[in-house]
């Protein structure tokens, strides 16, 4: 599975609308960085206390483990998509997303298989799906009805505080995961589980693909991760 680290277009949303997050959508503000730093980690930490009941005591080798059954089965091999992105041409990530915290209720009642058989039908190179539940209304219910329902390449969008979910997004389909990091000294690194459980570890790398960008991501300093 290929990671990419970076900003999120949900992240940088919350931040341009600088204020306090308020039933899922952030008020304006004249607060500032302090306040859009705020918001960010008042997500970040919703995500630690989600994953901390979900996933109790269970160790991120188990969940790779896990992963990796889920990869062997037929079907479920990751989708390549450095490759695909990284080919001559325009290519569009299209997105799946119910909800934002600056726009508020986006497609909150939208079916996201048919919204992502209509972007396969019009061309997209892959799909996004949010996954953060509060702020952006996504799951991984989302993100495996996409997955069972296309044959593009399916990228988690998602929070990503704690390195057990990495494969248990691997195993709800994703074949690539966009790790938005709460703060940049955050961003910490993710240990190989091996190719495997097809979860990759970030690692140090000049080269640029056409994997970091997409709607929204005009100015991601984005690395493509392959394991």
């Amino acid at each position: 599975m290929t990671e990419v680290a970076g900003k999120g277009q949900g992240e940088r949303r919350v931040a341009a609308s600088g204020g306090a997050a308020s039933g899922g959508r952030v008020r304006r503000s004249s607060g500032g960085a302090a306040a859009r730093s705020g918001v960010v980690a008042e997500i970040a930490e919703r995500r630690r206390a989600d994953v901390g009941r979900e996933l109790g005591s269970k160790t991120y080798g188990a969940l790779a483990d896990e992963a990796a059954g889920y990869s062997a089965r037929p079907g479920n091999a990751p989708r390549p998509i450095v490759e695909r992105l990284a080919a001559p041409g325009l290519h569009l990530i299209a997105e799946v997303k119910r909800r934002s915290p600056s726009a508020g209720p986006i497609a909150a009642d939208a079916d996201p298989v048919a919204l992502a058989r209509a972007y396969e039908a019009g061309g997209a190179s892959a799909i996004s799906v949010l996954c953060e539940p509060h702020w952006f209304g996504g799951s991984l219910v989302d993100l495996r009805a996409v997955r069972a329902a296309v044959t593009l390449p399916v990228v988690a969008k998602e929070f990503v505080v704690d390195e057990r979910q990495l494969p248990v997004l691997r195993s709800a389909g994703a074949d690539m995961v966009l790790r938005v990091a709460p703060a940049a000294g955050e961003a910490r690194p993710v240990r190989r589980a091996g190719p495997r459980a097809g979860v990759g570890a970030p690692r140090r790398s000049s080269r640029r693909t056409g994997a970091r960008r997409g709607p929204g991501h005009s100015r991601p300093r984005d690395r493509a991760e392959q394991p």
